[in-house]
């Protein structure tokens, strides 16, 4: 009897875990880290207006690299990361 409730909680974890959407993202290498460009670019339109946004996109997509590393400096600190 015991050892079928381990095998019925396992199960249950295993279909919980399975059935994520989180977990399924990570899997499949959808999921953008917390921090990293994408991440930032999908917060930030929230976060700023349109007009605010559009220009640090562009300096995110088409600046310089000491530009882009200020761009990302910026969302983060707008953000509250790091």
């Amino acid at each position: 009897m015991d050892k079928n409730n381990i095998d019925l909680q396992r199960l249950i974890e295993k279909v919980t875990k399975n059935t994520n959407a989180n977990y399924k993202s990570v899997v499949q290498g959808t999921y953008a880290p917390r921090g990293s460009d994408e991440w930032l670019m999908s917060k930030m339109v929230k976060k700023v207006t349109q007009e605010n946004y559009i220009d640090w996109l562009n300096v995110m997509l088409h600046g310089k690299y000491n530009q882009k590393k200020k761009a990302r400096q910026y969302a983060k600190l707008l953000l509250g990361i790091e």
